[in-house]
């Protein structure tokens, strides 16, 4: 959340937490250089990189692992 100063509320830790469970739900290892590798990325950029990079078994359009 936003105000005309800056951040009202840092979601920032608990987009981290989303991300690291996904991953490791998904058969990929989330750490800090991960992290850090997705800082300034848009929603649509690290969820490529997190689909792409981390991820061993990606899902399919059905949810199921190809």
């Amino acid at each position: 959340m936003f105000d005309l100063d800056g951040v009202l509320l840092d979601s920032e830790e608990v987009w981290d937490d989303v991300r690291g469970t996904y991953v490791r739900e998904h058969g990929g290892h989330y750490d800090a250089e991960a992290q850090r590798a997705m800082m300034g990325m848009s929603s649509v950029e690290w969820s490529r990189f997190i689909h792409e990079e981390l991820c061993s078994a990606p899902l399919g359009r059905d949810g199921e692992r190809v």
